[in-house]
């Protein structure tokens, strides 16, 4: 949590906000965005946390703002954490991370969302539940 108590999320880009595939961005996973942002507007902070670098990152935080989500951080943590700990690390400090490669060993299971929040793909078949929630 942020300083005010606040919930981060640090959310990846490749295959997580976009169902594209590194380089080329792809079609935006819409349910995400859209949860992405109700929490936002609820005091959520939002960190973007990816591997993309250079034109390929600004092209991925273009296509974010184009979907009306605006990260409030990009691969960094909160300034505010920083000076609460004394310095920087290179792990992003956040309370949720959602990625498409997630595990939590804890959990026993591979991907951990929000609880009632679905991961759902369009496939050229119909649609596809890549992670269900109760």
């Amino acid at each position: 949590m942020d300083l005010n108590g606040h919930v981060i999320y640090a959310v990846d880009f490749d295959g997580t906000l976009s169902f594209g595939r590194y380089p080329d961005v792809g079609e935006p996973n819409v349910l995400l965005f859209g949860f992405l942002k109700r929490e936002q507007q609820q005091g959520a902070r939002l960190i973007l946390h990816t591997c993309r670098t250079g034109d390929h990152l600004e092209a991925a935080i273009a296509f974010c703002r184009e979907q009306g989500l605006e990260f409030e951080f990009v691969n960094e943590n909160l300034p505010e954490l920083i000076d609460l700990y004394g310095g920087d690390t290179r792990k992003i400090n956040a309370d949720f991370y959602i990625d498409d490669k997630a595990v939590n060993p804890i959990a026993g299971h591979f991907t951990v969302v929000p609880a009632g929040f679905n991961f759902i793909k369009k496939t050229e078949g119909g649609t596809e539940d890549v992670q269900k929630t109760e």
